[in-house]
């Protein structure tokens, strides 16, 4: 996944089609989940603490986007899994 560095200490992905996924954070920080039915409107959907390597598991509804932030002072790895 692509990530961009919004802040000193805030990275985001790319919007990607929602679905059944696994996401893996490799890091430290603050991982938030945010997530769109159209496209153009997000909201926060989940957020969990990551503390060296996390794996969210994301049961997403069809049809929407969603995109992954991360709260840290060191760049994460982002692996969609």
């Amino acid at each position: 996944m692509e990530l961009t560095k919004i802040t000193d200490d805030l990275y985001r992905t790319e919007a990607i089609p929602t679905r059944k996924m696994m996401l893996q954070v490799v890091g430290d920080g603050v991982l938030t989940i945010w997530l769109s039915v159209d496209g153009e409107a997000y909201s926060q959907w989940k957020t969990q603490q990551v503390m060296g390597s996390a794996v969210a598991v994301l049961d997403l509804p069809l049809e929407g986007m969603m995109y992954a932030e991360v709260r840290t002072c060191n760049e994460p790895t982002i692996i969609l899994l």
